[in-house]
């Protein structure tokens, strides 16, 4: 019984500290080879041959865990958005207190919200299936998710600016920071937050498309705590 009450203790002061709903980098979802979903029939593919791995989706998923947690109730929440999209909504309803690890289920249903968002901007590398690394990319998706309805005119103009071969000045990632800053703080159920991105070079992904590569660090603050994440987006790999 002692033990079990240590346990308990270690567990209460765990949840206390954690402002985020990740106690350690072990938790955050990892990344395997899913099925594609296709909206149209609304079915997975049962071919493992057509099975890919969700790099990028992952990563988004991580990032989007974040987003919506609520430090005070310990539960993800889609209530402070504005105009999400339905089926975020239903994820995060289905799956409302964080769990230590991502099952496949889990995994596959996230697919589900992330896939055949083309429409929005989102480029992907097969059959509107695979989310294509980079960080304009992902915001594409990000905005997609949660305010699908939201002017999309500065990132159109990002993506421009790389397709034109535009060179990554200090002024462009200037510009880049504080865009996907106003954009995390919009969607954030906490808005004490600030971001710092490293490593932003313009690279071609698995696609050949250009994108902006970079390592991107969260900093949360909540009463009085402070905790960093960092998401990595690279070519070929998040």
């Amino acid at each position: 019984m002692s033990r079990i009450n240590t346990l308990h203790r270690i567990k209460t002061i765990k949840e206390s500290a954690c402002i985020l709903p990740f106690y350690s980098a072990e938790e955050l979802p990892m990344y395997s080879k899913i099925p594609k979903y296709n909206a149209y029939t609304e079915k997975c593919s049962g071919e493992y041959i057509k099975y890919f791995t969700n790099c990028c989706e992952t990563a988004v998923l991580g990032l989007m865990c974040c987003m919506m947690y609520d430090p005070y109730k310990k539960e993800y929440t889609t209530d402070h958005l504005s105009d999400p999209l339905p089926e975020l909504i239903e994820f995060f309803h289905m799956y409302k207190v964080p769990v230590e690890s991502s099952s496949m289920e889990m995994l596959i249903n996230w697919n589900k919200v992330v896939s055949n968002k083309h429409k929005s901007g989102v480029m992907y590398l097969s059959e509107n299936n695979e989310v294509a690394t980079g960080l304009i990319n992902a915001l594409y998706l990000i905005t997609a998710l949660t305010m699908p309805n939201a002017d999309r005119s500065t990132l159109t103009e990002f993506r421009n600016k790389l397709d034109m071969g535009h060179g990554m000045t200090a002024e462009f990632m200037n510009q880049i920071t504080a865009y996907t800053e106003s954009v995390l703080k919009t969607i954030s159920n906490n808005p004490n937050l600030y971001i710092r991105i490293h490593d932003m070079h313009r690279l071609c992904r698995s696609d050949g498309q250009p994108d902006v590569m970079c390592s991107l660090y969260i900093t949360y603050e909540y009463n009085s705590i402070r905790t960093t994440v960092c998401i990595l987006l690279y070519t070929g790999h998040s």
